[in-house]
């Protein structure tokens, strides 16, 4: 079997199978089944693919099939240019919150002076934590979550990224701000559970199946932690502090709301690359 028949076929089981993208999904397929990338791909589509590729191929289609995500058939995804291990335990992590980090370290760069203290809530696989640390230039960056698989799954992935790490994220097991009682940033960063409880049973496959219910589940109305991190976030925070959360496409009045009610001034909404409202941020 050539490797444009193999494309093919994977092709066409993808279809049949009604997965979105069939088509470059079963390119990535390939790609890391032969550990060719695009280019070496293309110029050999007529080559015969090595029975071992064909058998890793088969095997990861098979999966995709059943609408489980590439990154978790992988075990690996990209994010901000690193690397992340993925392996159920925590939100994979996605292009949209690239948004979320990209706006904090605009900030930190205009900031004077250089905001030195970070926290991440809900830190999930870490992949905001270990990006800030990486890229912020900041003196400390401390991440806290419920989860003690998803700490696991974070410290995991400060060790990948531990060579490319000028300073080695806290990992604190625990529920949003207790692990850092009395402790105070300069800023508080976070992707929170936002999904409606009753909007979860409809999301896509991919994510309602495969993403932790407990990283998804934001409460009746979505809200719920973003009522209690605009509630609790000024007395963690440095006089002039900053928070920036992701947020739902159609929550941004609600939580802009909440952080004026918390006493927050200078609300941005930022939209990410869809034209989805994606980040708020807000000062003390």
């Amino acid at each position: 079997m050539t490797y444009a028949e193999l494309k093919k076929s994977i092709t066409v089981r993808l279809k049949a199978a009604e997965i979105p993208d069939a088509e470059t999904d079963s390119r990535l397929i390939i790609s890391e089944a032969s550990g060719k990338n695009a280019a070496e791909l293309l110029a050999c589509l007529r080559d015969e693919a090595p029975e071992e590729t064909v058998l890793k191929a088969d095997a990861y289609a098979a999966r995709r099939e059943r609408s489980e995500p590439l990154q978790l058939i992988f075990g690996y995804t990209g994010f901000m240019g690193l690397r992340f291990s993925v392996n159920g335990s925590a939100l994979i992590p996605r292009q949209d919150t690239e948004i979320l980090v990209e706006k904090v370290l605009e900030y930190s760069k205009k900031k004077t002076p250089s905001p030195k203290k970070v926290l991440d809530l809900c830190t999930g696989s870490g992949c905001i934590a270990v990006s800030l640390a990486a890229l912020g230039g900041f003196e400390t960056v401390t991440a806290t979550d419920i989860s003690k698989e998803a700490i696991k799954n974070a410290d995991e992935n400060i060790g990948l990224n531990s060579p490319t790490l000028p300073v080695r994220p806290r990992l604190l097991q625990g529920d949003l701000f207790a692990p850092v009682c009395g402790e105070r940033f300069d800023i508080i960063v976070s992707n929170p559970p936002y999904i409606k409880t009753a909007d979860i049973a409809g999301l896509m496959p991919e994510v309602r199946n495969h993403d932790p219910h407990i990283a998804l589940d934001g409460g009746a109305d979505g809200l719920d932690f973003y009522r209690r991190i605009a509630a609790e976030a000024p007395s963690h925070l440095t006089p002039g502090g900053a928070v920036f959360l992701e947020i739902g496409f159609d929550q941004a009045e609600a939580v802009t709301a909440l952080l004026e009610a918390a006493g927050f001034k200078n609300i941005i909404v930022y939209k990410d690359y869809s034209g989805n409202d994606r980040v708020a941020t807000g000062s003390i």
